[in-house]
């Protein structure tokens, strides 16, 4: 038997001895908590601080207070990797542990604000704070992740983090705290938000210490960086990376002029039949992913995903004289959430495989960083390509460079690993 033989057989006696449930449990916590804090700030403090006559611009700087702490959040690898190193190690659970308990801290302290809408600043630096510690917390649970998963479940925790997430912002945020805000007030709503951070805080205790522990390079950030990216695996992700979600921010970018301007949808329309729609089948999209990520290998599900996302655009571009009907419409958006549910899942799980355990850290977040790229520079392309292409144009165009990227993803692929 050779050593990578031995090896495979190895990940695969880990990957059975590991409580795999329990990890899930640790992982989807996290998860839940960032997904009840985001979605907590734009369905009920924006829409109250609307309600009482707060500017745009200061909502829209509130906002910004609380993105730029994740412009910087490449800096936590560096800092978990030493952390790690260090004599006896910072074990991840832990870390994470800290870290929510700390942003439970900061919630409570948005409840100390009398009257928001009357202390906009004072409130931005308290959601400043709060995502300070809700990016390392992030970063913290990614470390633990990749310390605690055996690489053949991968695909299906990923999946269910990214549910828990939606769960949380789309669900669980909208309709329960909302309710909260509607019957108990602001402030006793933002305590409900703390308390339930806090009583989430202990569950990454239930997965277990690593058996398999690589250890951790205590070097500087700049060398940890460079050791990150030496291998062309790494530098292949890192490319793929920063373009794989770069169509799916340009049609988001451009759907709310699509739906209100070109198909003149009211915003109660938006809400009442595209909302449950998107959530629903988004959900749904993660849960397929759950199920068939880690059998079908993470790169063939990313690229699997990638290909059918991609060909429902160019199926929508091509259905245009039927989109002034709702169902073409509703059945784009359905069909969009499963695909993207496969495509989200498979691309972390992949990312994950390709990271090096020595600055896993500091590598996984310089992925997820390039990710987000998109997201700074498509808002800024959506309006010249409408101009230039026109919706359907746009669709097609997205379509195919989707499908292009998972062509190029298919190749290669490794085959799944058994967990």
């Amino acid at each position: 038997m050779t050593n990578g033989e031995i090896g495979h057989v190895a990940g695969q006696r880990y990957a059975r001895a590991v409580p795999l449930g329990r990890v899930l449990i640790a992982l989807t916590g996290p998860y839940l908590i960032q997904g009840l804090a985001y979605g907590f700030a734009g369905w009920v403090l924006l829409p109250h601080l609307a309600a009482k006559g707060v500017p745009l611009a200061e909502q829209a700087g509130l906002l910004a207070w609380g993105g730029l702490p994740w412009v910087f959040k490449a800096l936590w690898g560096p800092l978990l990797d030493r952390a790690r190193a260090a004599s006896g190690g910072l074990d991840p659970r832990r870390a994470v542990i800290i870290t929510q308990t700390l942003v439970a801290g900061a919630m409570a302290t948005m409840a100390l604000v009398n009257d928001p809408a009357a202390h906009v600043r004072l409130l931005a630096w308290a959601w400043f704070g709060q995502n300070v510690l809700l990016s390392l917390q992030d970063v913290a649970t990614d470390t633990l992740a990749l310390d605690a998963l055996p690489e053949g479940a991968r695909g299906r925790a990923n999946a269910l983090m990214l549910g828990a997430h939606h769960l949380g912002a789309e669900l669980l945020a909208a309709l329960a705290l909302g309710w909260c805000a509607g019957h108990l007030g602001l402030r006793a709503t933002v305590g409900i938000l703390a308390a339930s951070a806090l009583l989430l805080a202990p569950l990454p205790a239930l997965a277990p210490r690593a058996r398999r522990r690589t250890a951790a390079s205590g070097a500087s950030f700049w060398r940890n960086l460079g050791l990150a990216f030496s291998n062309p695996q790494a530098r292949r992700g890192a490319a793929i990376a920063s373009v794989i979600f770069a169509a799916d921010q340009l049609t988001s970018s451009a759907s709310a002029t699509f739906l209100v301007g070109h198909l003149r949808w009211t915003a109660r329309e938006i809400q009442v039949l595209l909302s449950p729609v998107a959530l629903i089948s988004t959900l749904s999209g993660y849960a397929v992913a759950a199920l068939a990520a880690d059998r079908l290998g993470h790169r063939t599900s990313a690229a699997l995903g990638s290909v059918g996302l991609g060909s429902v655009w160019i199926s929508f571009a091509l259905a245009a004289p039927l989109w002034g009907t709702v169902g073409a419409v509703l059945t784009m958006v359905a069909l969009q959430g499963l695909c993207t549910g496969l495509l989200y899942a498979g691309v972390h799980a992949w990312l994950m495989d390709a990271t090096d355990p020595k600055v896993r850290a500091t590598q996984f977040v310089a992925f997820m960083a390039l990710l987000n790229l998109p997201r700074a520079v498509a808002p800024h392309l959506a309006a010249p390509a409408v101009a230039a292409l026109g919706f359907a144009g746009l669709f097609a165009a997205c379509g195919a460079f989707q499908v292009a990227l998972g062509l190029a993803l298919s190749r290669d692929a490794k085959p799944p690993v058994e967990a």
